[in-house]
């Protein structure tokens, strides 16, 4: 079955909080890893859900990128609506000029 994907795109998806989780997995002191298997089972399962992993620091693009990932259909809902609602007002504005 071919896959919806090439080799650098799916580079890419991998890149990131899989690197962090890994980086952090594979720390010299034990102190600086994980402190067992459920705890990097909890942090591989919020990269899964689009959540902020706790292996990358809390930089608010990060945070925003997250965010925008798990909630991209009223993200793009939200522009559609401000895009009609400029076009509209803008449109009204030159009319009654």
């Amino acid at each position: 079955m071919a896959r919806a994907t090439t080799a650098s795109k799916l580079a890419g998806q991998l890149r990131g909080d899989l690197d962090a989780i890994t980086l952090k997995a594979l720390q010299r002191d034990p102190r600086d890893r994980y402190s067992g298997a459920e705890n990097l089972a909890d942090e591989l399962q919020r990269h899964l859900t689009g959540v902020p992993i706790q292996a990358r620091l809390a930089h608010p693009l990060y945070l925003l990128s997250r965010f925008a990932l798990r909630h991209r259909s009223g993200i793009t809902t939200a522009a559609i609506v401000a895009l009609i609602v400029a076009l509209v007002l803008g449109f009204a504005l030159t009319r009654g000029s």
